[in-house]
């Protein structure tokens, strides 16, 4: 259920901006590139076309998007399982996202020391350290979700605004 708090962190970080996990982010860039593909392609089989008008919707309230490098190439590998023209669409669609959005950049180096790459790589490691400075983050990731509450960062559970707004 989407919680007073998360009702809260979306109103207080529209302005400020979002950081969605490598999961959501392919969501948004294939269901723009083809809605439908939402429902048939297997990387996204967590989610249904509803999912990403709900997502599309959720991000259009923030003021910016952010991406960074280690997001934007597990979105890349995800997506190159694609083929012929609709791989192709889909990397224009990504490439319309990057140039779109705001790359916050953290060294492999810095990741390493984070305390949480060890226990969820480097990728989510670079998602604590950019966590409210000044994004909120959007994940459907449970483990990461709860971490990075545990720790004082500003993040939602997409999954709970899923079961909310389709109930």
């Amino acid at each position: 259920m989407v919680t007073r708090t998360d009702a809260d962190l979306l109103k207080t970080y529209a302005g400020r901006g979002v950081l969605l996990d490598a999961n959501l982010l392919l969501l948004l860039v294939i269901g723009t590139c083809d809605r439908k593909l939402v429902r048939t392609y297997k990387r996204l089989s967590i989610f249904a076309e509803e999912d990403f008008d709900l997502l599309a919707l959720v991000v259009s309230a923030f003021r910016h998007l952010y991406v960074t490098p280690n997001i934007i190439t597990e979105v890349s590998n995800l997506a190159g399982a694609l083929s012929g023209d609709v791989k192709r669409q889909c990397f224009r669609t990504l490439a319309e996202s990057i140039r779109a959005s705001e790359e916050l950049i953290v060294s492999s180096r810095d990741a390493s020391n984070n305390e949480m790459f060890v226990e969820f790589g480097v990728t989510d490691a670079v998602i604590n350290i950019c966590a409210g400075e000044p994004p909120l983050v959007l994940t459907v990731d449970f483990p990461l979700a709860q971490t990075l509450a545990s720790r004082g960062r500003p993040v939602v559970n997409f999954n709970h605004l899923r079961y909310t707004y389709w109930q």
